[in-house]
């Protein structure tokens, strides 16, 4: 397992829009997705691990303990997600695509938004949190390499480094549809978190 560097964002946005197809910033195209993971990557509050199978990135898995990086990277690249927008106008007849868009352009509040990817901070979570949290941002594999075990792979190489860091708990969301990913997450000793009786997507795994 290796660190995600930039001469792997071509191929890392690749992968992001085939394993997420109906996310927004997988809508927006190549390029925006390619400068998302460039934005992702620069941070310092997330770290990046990279799967490769002869050489080839095969998946990826952004970690860390940023929140609202979508938000942020819509903030920052104001102008350079609306020239991309001019450019394809089709997309804002997509439902989902104008929620997306229309949440981030109205400078998303700090909270967590249907379908992103990390998970709420309200009060009545104030229990947890004396628990330094590793939230995974996201966790991608190539569909032509899935079912090998890559996943698994980046799943223990980051829990490895947040124990390795001192954090205590694992946390990440998944789409409710997504049921394969679901079972697998459930497989691999995560819990659902459920909250006033609902569960919204959210898991945690405790280290401890």
């Amino acid at each position: 397992m290796e660190r995600l560097s930039d001469d792997d964002l071509d191929e890392s946005a690749k992968i992001h829009r085939l394993t997420f197809p109906f996310a927004a910033i997988s809508q927006l195209g190549l390029t925006v997705t390619e400068r998302y993971h460039a934005s992702l990557l620069a941070r310092d509050d997330l770290v990046a691990f990279a799967a490769f199978e002869r050489s080839r990135l095969v998946g990826f898995c952004f970690g860390g303990t940023a929140r609202d990086v979508e938000g942020a990277f819509l903030r920052d690249n104001l102008s350079f997600i609306a020239s991309q927008i001019l450019a394809r106008p089709l997309l804002l007849t997509q439902p989902f695509i104008r929620q997306r868009i229309g949440a981030g352009l109205r400078f998303l509040r700090p909270q967590f938004a249907s379908g992103s990817s990390a998970p709420p901070r309200p009060e009545e979570r104030a229990d947890i949190e004396a628990v330094r949290s590793f939230t995974l941002l996201y966790v991608a594999v190539h569909p032509a390499f899935q079912r090998r075990g890559v996943a698994k792979q980046l799943l223990e190489h980051a829990e490895q480094h947040a124990r390795s860091e001192g954090f205590g708990r694992l946390e990440l969301s998944v789409y409710l549809n997504n049921t394969r990913a679901i079972e697998f997450y459930e497989h691999a000793g995560w819990q659902r978190l459920v909250q006033d009786g609902e569960w919204l997507g959210f898991m945690f795994k405790s280290l401890h």
